[in-house]
């Protein structure tokens, strides 16, 4: 029988025969947060027991909701006064909980470095860079502005000193962060989800950086982050959360190779892969629960198969050598754990295999991707003379007279029934500038975009605007933000018919119970307000609402970059699903080279506002020509240490 690990050592290796081992840097033991006013009596971290020794890069991976953020916050006493905490969460042996004001700011910077996820939030908009490192500096650093600048790799000092954070590019602000992080040398560094939408040349950039500088200065880095192939070349060790509580943790190539817990395999096979293109991904059914509807017993067990009478107590966190996991029934080397589950969320699952998830085990392929047939691949198609778009030497510039940039220059590009074209490339690279031509809300300077052979710029402005509107949709970045909170849901996906003329109010209501129906969504959800959902089902509702109108074409900009990855696969298994479905064409644009692998049949590689290299997306990713292509791909993160499914 398995060990049961003590509070002061689960989650790491404990002492074994011999010398005493070092005391750890950080030693968390028993953390319980609750937040009794929003979700009374229920735990949001419940038991947590983490150590991270001096040196150490330990990642702590998981879903949105599972407490990644939170862990790290209790780690620098940074939780809302509203936080109700009990255990302990030692740093260099001193309980945080228990420091003075003074000591809490000098453990804050000089002990504990904090890189946020969103470096815009995180630094102060109405002061310039260089103001806000001063301001760091005085409190104690050895170091100027300058120089922490230039050891982050910012060399042009002068210049972002006066800048304004929204002067900067994403990579440079987050760059800022990070010398803001490292102003007080900490020995230990939080890093929370510090590439989350970043450029994947920019992500290699950033990341690069910091074990850069962890090798240099020797710091511990705490890496927060729901991407299991950027943990994979970043971290020694991982610990995997759900729900508040430690599912499995240890060395981060076994965890990697051999999960053990249910949890762990499911996120191993809902993630992306850039070295293979599979026909369907394999995501985790269902969502992690608000806290306050967590299950008893173990939390995970709503959504996995293997649960059992013996799952409605709580499983314990016990040993096996490095290992600790927390499960009565985890995956084994000739075991399988069933991603299918009787209580998931209406809907959810929809395209999700039926088949067992194991470590060894290749997803099951649904009807519709077994059936469905690619319409892209060459020029030469048969299908050449029907092109729903096509793009000819389109040139566009911003700006007029001596400071005009040109954004897009004498770019060509078709794009037929049934096929998915993704747009790969930097930010700045013309992407987005390219798919808003498509729709008809950037006038070129020169050029041609033909839709069914007409040239839509030629058009009177309201044929233009009706023939596009009805025939063409768009899917945001961030539907959080692209979708009117104050309204339900029904009314959201409603509004472009209403808009538009088409139907009358029953024939309307009727259309979105059957959108829903089509997104993998329960009826009732038309009455929500949008403000109320998860952001799955926001972008299963913003999809909804793109194909109201029945278009032929619909351009997705960056669809799941703020997702994580079992929801991510989920919403790219059901864009596969209705693409196949209803034979519709996709403008997929993507920063993330393993997105555009598995959702495209055709890929142009943007560059400077020019395509420098486009054709079938299995021959570009397996045959780059192009530097800049070979140089994206490079860049990408790889999942390494896992055999293939």
């Amino acid at each position: 029988m398995t060990p049961t690990i003590p509070p002061a050592t689960a989650g790491h290796t404990p002492d074994v025969a011999g010398p005493a081992a070092p005391a750890p840097l950080l030693a968390i033991r028993d953390l319980r947060v609750r937040f009794p006013k929003r979700y009374g009596d229920v735990a949001v971290l419940d038991g947590v027991d983490l150590s991270i020794g001096a040196g150490e890069a330990v990642a702590v991976v998981g879903e949105s909701g599972c407490g990644k953020s939170l862990l790290g916050l209790a780690a620098a006493h940074l939780l809302p006064p509203t936080a109700r905490v009990s255990g302990s969460v030692e740093f260099r042996g001193q309980d945080v909980r228990r420091m003075s004001r003074r000591e809490l700011r000098r453990m804050r910077g000089a002990g504990i470095g904090f890189v946020y996820q969103d470096a815009m939030t995180s630094l102060n908009p109405g002061m310039s860079v260089g103001a806000q490192l001063r301001q760091v500096c005085r409190l104690g650093s050895s170091s100027t502005p300058e120089d922490l600048l230039s050891s982050v790799g910012l060399n042009q000092t002068e210049r972002i000193m006066r800048a304004k954070p929204y002067q900067l590019s994403g990579g440079q602000r987050q760059r800022v962060l990070i010398a803001i992080a490292l102003a007080r040398d900490p020995e230990l560094v939080i890093a929370d989800e510090p590439t989350t939408a970043l450029d994947v040349t920019v992500q290699r950039q950033v990341m690069e950086l910091l074990q850069d500088l962890r090798s240099s200065r020797g710091f511990a880095l705490m890496f927060v982050s729901h991407d299991l192939a950027l943990v994979s070349e970043v971290a020694t060790r991982t610990v995997v959360m759900y729900a508040g509580q430690v599912a499995e943790s240890g060395p981060t190539a076994d965890i990697l190779d051999r999960p053990r817990h249910p949890y762990s395999a499911g996120l191993l096979h809902a993630s992306v892969s850039l070295e293979e293109r599979w026909p369907v991904l394999a995501p985790i059914p269902g969502h992690v629960r608000q806290p306050a509807d967590f299950p008893s017993g173990c939390r995970f067990r709503d959504r996995c198969g293997n649960a059992g009478q013996q799952c409605a107590e709580r499983p314990v966190l016990r040993l096996d050598g490095a290992r600790g996991l927390a499960c009565f029934h985890p995956v084994t080397g000739d075991d399988d754990v069933t991603a299918a589950t009787a209580s998931v969320e209406p809907g959810a699952g929809a395209t999700a295999p039926s088949a067992p998830v194991s470590a060894t085990l290749t997803p099951a392929v649904p009807a519709w991707a077994a059936t469905s047939t690619s319409a892209s691949t060459t020029d030469d198609s048969s299908e050449a003379d029907t092109a729903i778009f096509e793009v000819k030497d389109l040139v566009v510039d911003f700006g007029s007279g001596g400071g005009s940039t040109r954004a897009l220059d004498h770019v060509s590009l078709t794009i037929r029934p049934g096929q998915a074209v993704g747009l790969i490339g930097e930010s700045g690279s013309g992407k987005t500038t390219l798919s808003r031509s498509l729709l008809g809300l950037i006038q070129p300077a020169s050029g041609e975009v033909l839709y069914h052979g007409r040239d839509v710029y030629a058009m009177p402005r309201l044929a233009r605007f009706r023939t596009l509107s009805l025939n063409t949709a768009m899917v945001f970045q961030d539907p959080r933000s692209s979708l009117n909170p104050r309204l339900s849901v029904g009314a959201v996906i409603r509004d472009p018919l209403t808009v538009l003329g088409i139907g009358n109010r029953r024939e309307r209501d009727t259309r979105v119970g059957d959108l829903l129906a089509d997104v993998g969504l329960p009826a009732q959800v038309a009455d929500r307000p949008v403000r109320t959902l998860s952001g799955g089902q926001l972008q299963r509702v913003a999809l909804a609402r793109a194909l109201s109108v029945e278009p032929s074409v619909v351009v997705a900009d960056e669809p799941t970059s703020a997702l994580d990855v079992s929801v991510q696969a989920q919403i790219l298994n059901l864009f596969q699903e209705i693409r196949a479905r209803r034979r519709l064409a996709m403008l997929v644009v993507s920063h993330d080279m393993r997105v555009i692998r598995f959702a495209t049949d055709y890929t142009a590689v943007m560059l400077n506002g020019k395509i420098v290299e486009q054709g079938p997306t299995e021959q570009v990713y397996e045959s780059p020509q192009h530097e800049y292509t070979k140089a994206l791909l490079s860049a990408a993160p790889v999942l390494r240490s896992v055999p293939p499914p």
